[in-house]
């Protein structure tokens, strides 16, 4: 009798999974956004994307210039993203 027990108590668990909620198909835009080409353009569009947030201190995005008295242009870049609740100052 307590064998067929623990043989149905997966099988109500998985009906119960698969009877629950799923959330909505995601809707992906295909179009990516028009970011500004000049540094300080550039700049002042990251600062005001972040000030729509309520962000702890240290914590909003920022642009890190390998030169920062000339803002050039790289061949390449790179994007760190730490994580959520981290600050930048928490870096390894």
């Amino acid at each position: 009798m307590t064998k067929k027990w623990l043989l149905a108590i997966p099988v109500v668990l998985g009906v119960g999974y698969l009877a629950g909620p799923s959330p909505a198909s995601p809707v992906y835009r295909k179009d990516m956004p028009q970011v500004p080409a000049g540094a300080a353009a550039l700049e002042s569009y990251v600062q005001s994307g972040e000030a729509l947030h309520k962000l702890k201190p240290n914590n909003e995005a920022r642009i890190v210039w390998v030169n920062d008295t000339l803002k050039n242009k790289t061949g390449y870049s790179i994007v760190y993203l730490h994580g959520f609740s981290a600050s930048q100052a928490e870096n390894p």
